[in-house]
């Protein structure tokens, strides 16, 4: 199964130059947690996640208006390819520890893919192995252990998934 179908192709996103309130409206308006940060001829250039903002109005002590993106953003962009097989999203979405992953072709942005995507919208019957459950929990338990502890580190059993 390719990420193509399963991915989320109708993805909002923002300009580095626009303030984070105007990344929390998208958030809030698309009920996601993420939004791809595009430059001026469309080619994404870094991620900025709920968690940055609010992390950006902490440190920086001012409103989210005042706020550029381009000062919270993540400039490392995790992105897969819509071809990519769910095991090969994985193993991006492991090594890096990211829950979403912007897909491009030619850099430009054609959606995003996240840990729910592989959940939701894969279908039911007949899972390939990369979406067999405990596949899925290990893949989130890796992404979600703490900073310092190595993504081999984090879970013993490999379900015939790579670690890292």
């Amino acid at each position: 199964m390719k990420i193509q179908d399963v991915m989320t192709r109708d993805v909002s996103a923002c300009s580095s130059d626009d303030m984070l309130s105007r990344a929390a409206q998208l958030m809030w308006e698309r009920d996601c947690g993420c939004v791809p940060v595009i430059d001026h001829s469309g080619v994404v250039c870094g991620m900025v996640t709920d968690r940055d903002i609010c992390m950006a109005a902490h440190t920086q002590g001012l409103p989210l208006h005042q706020i550029a993106v381009r000062s919270a953003m993540s400039p490392h962009v995790h992105a897969c390819r819509p071809e990519a097989t769910i095991e090969e999203a994985q193993t991006l979405m492991r090594r890096n520890k990211v829950r979403r992953a912007p897909v491009v072709d030619s850099d430009h942005l054609v959606g995003i893919v996240s840990l729910s995507d592989l959940v939701v919208r894969a279908p039911h019957a007949r899972k390939p192995p990369g979406l067999r459950p405990e596949v899925l929990m290990q893949t989130l338990e890796i992404i979600s252990a703490p900073s310092d502890v190595p993504a081999s580190d984090a879970v013993s059993t490999t379900y015939g998934m790579p670690a890292a």
